[in-house]
């Protein structure tokens, strides 16, 4: 966790960490976000969704958590072909989260 916690402060560059949690609705049931925002940048992400499916939904979510840090954004990350309704879900988990900043 120390670790974890040097990254963190690492990407921060200096702003505030933040953690703020998020949930909307997948294809299988409530998706949720747990996400750690530097200033307006998002440093890191955890996403579950106990509902979705492990091949679909759970490989999109993989493959959303990556470029979403990547980008630092939700703004500009394409949906996963074949789990519309996830993706769709997942940037609204995201951005439910980033409302509580």
């Amino acid at each position: 966790e120390a670790i974890q916690s040097s990254r963190l402060k690492a990407a921060a560059d200096g702003a505030e960490i933040t953690v703020v949690n998020g949930e909307a609705e997948g294809f299988g049931g409530p998706v949720q976000a747990e996400v750690t925002v530097a200033g307006d940048k998002i440093i890191a992400l955890s996403l579950t969704g106990e509902g979705e499916t492990p091949e679909i939904g759970g490989t999109a979510m993989e493959e959303l958590t990556s470029a979403i840090l990547e980008k630092g954004t939700v703004e500009g990350v394409d949906a996963v072909s074949g789990a519309t309704v996830t993706s769709e879900g997942v940037f609204a988990a995201v951005k439910a989260a980033l409302e509580q900043k």
